[in-house]
């Protein structure tokens, strides 16, 4: 478009003001068309991405939380490479199967919380400890709760509770906290992890990788050639 006004400005200072209007709009419209075509190649890359990233991505248990950092999908099953299923209930927990689960009992409730040691990973509900915990207890009775999620820490035990007790008004009987020695640098890892909305910005973010298969891959080699960069960059001023 660029060169065609370009080359069009030097013929318009030699032709009449009608044939001027008329190349001019000769320009309009092939700009136009041109732009127009960008667009809906670009639409259809974006669906076609889409689709592929539904087929090949694989769905993911976890979401982000404005109140402690990350957390699990509610009412979520999903099946796993190693031929295990995962669910969880109306709480977004980790559990045996998808339900819903009130926030007051008249059964003696237990509440686990902890990492991935605890919410079970890479293992069926059913062969987890607390799994196991509650399948020794009489279902009549008792109500076993696994609040447990992968890479958490103390600070997000302590945000993720204040949030159950004080904003869900989650009612339980007993607490079990199983710290490990991984929760150290987990630790350090939300040392300055502050409670807050997530912006705009991540939330695209996040739909962007999860969604769509190329642009998740391109993202992956933009940030990978950035750390390089500034790993070649330390080097060079050190030496």
């Amino acid at each position: 478009c660029a060169m065609y006004i370009e080359r069009s400005k030097v013929r318009m200072r030699k032709l009449p003001f009608s044939e001027v209007r008329m190349q001019m709009r000769e320009g309009y419209f092939i700009c136009r068309h041109f732009l127009t075509l960008i667009c809906v190649n670009i639409i259809i890359f974006l669906f076609l991405d889409f689709m592929a990233g539904q087929f090949f991505l694989p769905r993911r248990v976890g979401v982000r939380s404005p109140y402690y950092n990350h957390d699990l999908k509610v009412d979520f099953h999903t099946k796993r490479l190693l031929g295990y299923d995962v669910f969880t209930n109306s709480l977004g927990f980790r559990d045996a199967r998808k339900r819903k689960v009130r926030l007051n009992t008249d059964k003696w409730r237990i509440l686990f919380i902890g990492d991935s040691f605890t919410y079970g990973s890479g293992i069926p509900y059913e062969k987890s400890f607390v799994g196991r915990f509650s399948a020794l207890l009489p279902s009549d009775k008792f109500k076993v709760l696994n609040a447990g999620v992968v890479s958490y820490s103390p600070k997000l035990y302590y945000l993720k509770l204040k949030y159950l007790l004080e904003i869900k008004k989650l009612r339980f009987h007993e607490l079990f906290v199983f710290i490990d020695i991984s929760d150290i640098q987990d630790e350090l890892r939300y040392e300055g992890y502050r409670p807050a909305a997530i912006s705009l910005r991540e939330k695209t973010n996040i739909f962007i990788v999860r969604n769509f298969y190329l642009l998740r891959r391109i993202k992956q080699v933009l940030r990978l050639g950035s750390r390089l960069k500034g790993i070649i960059m330390k080097y060079a001023h050190v030496a």
